[in-house]
């Protein structure tokens, strides 16, 4: 009975039916709103205030100015048509955002270092910036616009991830340099206010079909509280009248109850440690922002939920830069430090606050590094010399338990990346940003990769189309799972992890799960249980026992590395390689009397956009006989 109830906490937390939690707007209404928003917001010192702008850091001063002066009379790079119909013709988004985001970043860095100076020498370029960014014909990027024909209807915007961003960005830029766009003539500030206006506040406003609002039934991911993150400024810096400003404020809220909603109560991100940067984290930035723009009545940092979405990113926690990678997600992400620093600050949660520190320790504000969106760069900007001083650690955390996400990590040593890390993952295969990959698992040692994840190479319209699984890397096969029966596991709500077990002490930590609902029914599974014992500075044992009503085909185990594989003497020996660096080799231990190995490279063409800096491997371990039922023990350790 226990593990049923477990199994149906989970299924209705992962799929947003567990109760309406409604945090923000069962208390935040138009009504309410208007008692307790600022009039004026006035969050950083604008443009004219030079005495604050000439106390940043100069180190910062130093590095950001140099930086825009390359760009001084730089013309912005021309975004032609042809770019637009790219997407459709051939599913390539590079060449379109490459230039779409060059623009807003040459623009940005321009901006900063104006305010930074305010001597006036950047004026010219970011005016033409801000024209540049006006006149084109949508802010929405050619994968997000959802029309055959790849041209976007400027009758109809669409508000996606960075047309809302663009228009926090000209609703920064309005804010901070106001003044000096009033001074060359009041039409610039009425162009970008129409701007913002007409191609996100309005249809934001009046529509409620786009997707990401989840008011369609549809669970919603990273784009909420994203789009959300940016809607929410430009309206507080942007809309004059004071009722449509409150109103756009109360949808936003309302619409950010659809993400909290269905996020698990353990605060846990499926869509993985880089997105959490702008799921969990942007979640951070909209409560901020009304934190701000309340005078802190607006305040949830004491919500259990809140608190835990925050400290997701250090239990993903490996060794720097890497982190647990299911899904989509890199294994390697370079988070924004300064915002794990003020959100550690908020939920006054000091290894937040000393994580975020770490991260930032030795780096200096470069643009690009830093500089990712006004919104969050000026908080950083404006509060280098707090972190600078504040206590640094890494957060070596000995266990992580996600009990709704089904996520289990544990390391040899607390407060050290010495030894052997190990996670694995439960679920569903419907997960935002899903590969097939219930069951699959990773291994670290002394902090570096053994046993991998390969994550997603670069994005193209298969990555979101009918075909996505399709691709290489989306496949259970091309985990760490087993194909049975010449089947690979499928997507969908219904392929999920059954009874999950977890426990954990000083010496051991076992995680189990079953897996036959993860497979389609052709593949003949009755039972397919599948369990790891984690011996603290030791060995990993993973075992699958299973029961076939029948063989009809193949059945293999799947391990994923990026060391050099060799089979030797009964075991299949992990070593360092060329690009990976292991102080001591390692091996996976199998019965060889019973199983054949193979090895199969994975090449990797710098196109496809891996992380990763060489080719991967795939060991496969196939069955001389296959028997309807058995038992498997695959252990990981030292050679």
């Amino acid at each position: 009975m226990r593990k049923i109830s477990i199994l149906i906490c989970s299924i209705m937390l992962s799929s947003g039916l567990f109760a309406q939690r409604n945090l923000f707007s069962s208390l935040w209404n138009e009504a309410a709103l208007d008692k307790v928003l600022v009039q004026h917001w006035q969050p950083f010192p604008e443009y004219s205030n030079r005495a604050a702008w000439d106390s940043l850091d100069r180190e910062a001063r130093d590095q950001v100015i140099p930086d825009a002066e390359v760009l001084l009379g730089k013309p912005y790079e021309f975004l032609p048509l042809i770019e637009y119909l790219g997407f459709v013709r051939d599913g390539n988004r590079n060449r379109f955002e490459k230039i779409y985001f060059g623009r807003r970043s040459q623009f940005l860095q321009l901006l900063m270092a104006e305010c930074m100076e305010g001597e006036g020498r950047f004026t010219d370029d970011i005016l033409n910036g801000i024209w540049t960014i006006c006149e084109e014909s949508s802010w929405c990027i050619p994968a997000h616009i959802g029309q055959s024909t790849g041209v976007p209807d400027i009758g109809v915007p669409v508000v996606d991830l960075f047309a809302a961003e663009t228009a926090a960005l000209l609703a920064w830029t309005n804010y901070l340099y106001g003044s000096e766009l009033e001074r060359i003539s009041p039409l610039l500030r009425q162009r970008v206010k129409e701007e913002i206006n007409t191609r996100v506040l309005i249809p934001f406003f009046q529509r409620n079909d786009f997707w990401w609002m989840g008011f369609n039934g549809r669970t919603v991911n990273n784009w909420n509280p994203w789009i959300l993150s940016n809607i929410l400024p430009a309206a507080l810096l942007v809309e004059e009248n004071r009722a449509t400003q409150v109103a756009v404020v109360a949808k936003a809220i309302r619409c950010l109850d659809n993400f909290t909603n269905a996020y698990p109560s353990d605060g846990g991100c499926d869509e993985g440690p880089s997105y959490w940067g702008r799921a969990g984290a942007s979640l951070f930035d909209c409560l901020e922002t009304l934190y701000s723009a309340s005078e802190g009545k607006i305040n949830y940092y004491n919500d259990p939920l809140i608190r835990n979405i925050g400290q997701y990113i250090y239990k993903a926690y490996i060794h720097a830069p890497w982190y647990i990678n299911f899904a989509d997600a890199p294994a390697q992400i370079e988070p924004d430090a300064f915002l794990i620093y003020s959100y550690g600050k908020r939920i006054g949660d000091n290894m937040l606050t000393a994580f975020g520190a770490q991260l930032d320790s030795g780096k200096a504000f470069t643009v690009s590094r830093r500089l990712q969106s006004v919104g969050r760069s000026l908080p950083h900007l404006f509060g280098l010399k707090e972190i600078i001083t504040a206590p640094k650690a890494w957060p070596y955390r000995r266990d992580v338990w996600l009990p709704d996400l089904q996520v289990v990590a544990s390391r040899s040593l607390a407060g050290s990346p010495e030894g052997l890390f190990f996670a694995a993952k439960g679920g569903h295969n419907a997960e935002s940003h899903n590969h097939n990959d219930v069951g699959s698992f990773i291994v670290y040692f002394n902090g570096q990769p053994v046993l991998i994840d390969a994550g997603v190479g670069a994005y193209t319209a298969k990555t979101f189309s009918n075909d996505r699984y399709s691709i290489w890397s989306m496949q259970s096969q091309y985990h760490n799972l087993p194909t049975i029966n010449g089947f690979m596991q499928e997507p969908g709500r219904d392929y999920a992890a059954l009874d999950p077990f977890y426990s954990s002490n000083e010496q051991r930590v076992r995680f189990s799960l079953g897996l036959a609902s993860c497979y389609p029914r052709d593949a003949a599974v009755e039972k397919w249980n599948r369990s790891f014992e984690f011996r603290r500075g030791k060995e990993l044992t993973v075992t699958d026992s299973f029961i076939l009503s029948e063989i009809k085909g193949a059945t293999s185990w799947n391990f994923v590395t990026c060391l050099t594989p060799e089979i030797r003497d009964g075991v299949v020996l992990l070593r360092s390689n060329a690009m990976y660096k292991s102080e001591r080799d390692l091996a996976i231990r199998y019965a060889a009397k019973e199983m054949d190995a193979l090895i199969e490279e994975i090449e990797l063409a710098p196109a496809d956009g891996y992380q990763w800096k060489a080719n991967l491997y795939r060991i496969v371990l196939v069955p001389k006989s296959m028997k309807s039922s058995g038992v498997y023990h695959f252990t990981i350790n030292y050679y």
